[in-house]
C-alpha cells in the first residue's frame, strides 16, 4: 500500500567467522587418555535486523508525550509513514571461548567410558541461529547505541557435561545352566547429560497510554528491558524460573534506552538426564539369535522444563508518572504481577521400553 515495511541492504556481505583451537592429549595408564583443548571463534558481518524507522534519542520524549500519534510521526526519520521499517545489514558480532575437556577409557572385553566437559561463554549483539528468530533475539534495541545488545548469545551453555559406558560384562562361559544362560553375556550402556540453561532475557510488554507502547519512545515496544533491583535474577525454585523481585519499571527514564538489563540477564533452566539400557544376545542355534533390551529414558524421572517457554514478558499496570503525560519524565509506581517468568512446558518423564529382536 506503498508503506515500506522491510528492506534490505544492498551491499549485504557474507558474515564470517574466525575459528582457533590448541590441542593436548596424554595417554594415562592402559588403554586411557584425556584431551584438553582451547577454542575460540569470532564472528563479523553478522546478520542484523533493525528499525531503521525508530525515533531519534532527541525526539522521544515528544514522540511518548504526543502518545505516538499520526501527528508526531514527523519524529521518525522516514517521517511518512509511522510504522517499523525492519532493515537487515551487517551489524552482527560474536564472540566464543571454550575449554574442551574429554577422557576416554577402554577396558575388560571391549567396554567403553568416556567423559567430556566444555565450560564455555558465548556472546554476541544478534541472533547466532536465524536472522528471522524472536523479535528479542534479533532486532537491534537502539541504532544509536548498538552495544546495548551485546550479551549473552542465544546458544550460550556455560557448562556441558556428557558420559557415556558401555560395560559388556562377564559370559560366564562354560558355568552352563542357569549363570550362564540368564546372568551371562549382558551389556549395560549408559548416558549422562548436563547443561546449563540457555540465556533468557526479560521484556516489558506495552503500557496505555505511552507514545510507541513502549517507555523507550522508540516507537517499538518489544525493546523494552526492565531495571534490575537487586538479589538473584533467576528464581531457582522449580517451575519459577525468572525471578519477579529482582526486576521493576519503577525508577525508569522515559526516552532513556540505556537503563535496561542486558541481554541473557538470566540463565533458563538446567537440563539433567540419565538413560540406561539393558540388553542380552541369546544363541538359539547356528542360525538364530536373539536380542532381549530393557531401555530406561529419563531414569531419575528429572523435571526438565523448557527454555525456551519460559514467558519473559512482563505485563504492568496500574503504571503512575512523576506528572501529566505532557511534562512527565519516570515512572514512578507500576504494578508488576508475579505469574511471568514461569516455564510452561516440560521434556519427557520417565519412560522405559523393552524389546525383544529376532535375527535368523
Amino acid at each position: 500500500f506503498g508503506i515500506p515495511g522491510r528492506g534490505i541492504d544492498y551491499t549485504i556481505e557474507v558474515p564470517s567467522t574466525w575459528q582457533y583451537n590448541i590441542t593436548w592429549e596424554q595417554r594415562l595408564w592402559g588403554d586411557s587418555s584425556i584431551e584438553i583443548g582451547y577454542v575460540g571463534s569470532r564472528g563479523s558481518d553478522l546478520v542484523q535486523k533493525s528499525d531503521i524507522n525508530q525515533v531519534a534519542p532527541e525526539d522521544r520524549l515528544d514522540f511518548i508525550r504526543g502518545n505516538g500519534g499520526q501527528d508526531n510521526s514527523a519524529v521518525r526519520p522516514y517521517f511518512t509513514t509511522n510504522n517499523r521499517i525492519l532493515y537487515w545489514e551487517n551489524r552482527g558480532k560474536s564472540e566464543y571461548d571454550g575449554l574442551q575437556t574429554q577422557f576416554r577409557m577402554n577396558f575388560g572385553r571391549g567396554s567403553l567410558f568416556q567423559a567430556s566437559y566444555t565450560w564455555s561463554k558465548f556472546k554476541a549483539n544478534t541472533s547466532v541461529v536465524s536472522s528471522s528468530a524472536g523479535e528479542e533475539n534479533v532486532q537491534m534495541t537502539d541504532r544509536w547505541n548498538p552495544d546495548l545488545d551485546w550479551g549473552y548469545a542465544d546458544l550460550h551453555r556455560e557448562h556441558v557435561f556428557n558420559a557415556s559406558l558401555i560395560w559388556n560384562l562377564p559370559t560366564f562361559e562354560g558355568r552352563g545352566g542357569f549363570m550362564q544362560h540368564v546372568l551371562g553375556n549382558w551389556t549395560v550402556g549408559t548416558v549422562l547429560a548436563y547443561s546449563s540453561g540457555v540465556p533468557l532475557t526479560p521484556y516489558v510488554a506495552s503500557i496505555g497510554g505511552l507514545g510507541g507502547s513502549g517507555y523507550l519512545g522508540t516507537g517499538y515496544d518489544g525493546n523494552n528491558r526492565p531495571l534490575r533491583v537487586s538479589g538473584q535474577p533467576c528464581n531457582g525454585k522449580g517451575q519459577q524460573i525468572l525471578n519477579p523481585d529482582a526486576y521493576t519499571i519503577v525508577g525508569a527514564r522515559l526516552g532513556d534506552s540505556t537503563q535496561g538489563v542486558k541481554r541473557g540477564d538470566c540463565e533458563g533452566p538446567d537440563y539433567f538426564q540419565l538413560d540406561l539400557s539393558l540388553y542380552k544376545n541369546i544363541y538359539l542355534g547356528s542360525r538364530v539369535e536373539a536380542q532381549f533390551r530393557i531401555e530406561i529414558f529419563n531414569l531419575t524421572n528429572q523435571t526438565n522444563w523448557i527454555g525456551s517457554s519460559v514467558d519473559t514478558t512482563i505485563r504492568p499496570f496500574d503504571v503512575e508518572l512523576d506528572a501529566p503525560i505532557e511534562s512527565a519524565t519516570t515512572i514512578t509506581a507500576a504494578t508488576i504481577p508475579g505469574n511471568w517468568g514461569v516455564a510452561t512446558a516440560v521434556r519427557d518423564p520417565r519412560q522405559i521400553q523393552l524389546g525383544l529382536k529376532l535375527s535368523f
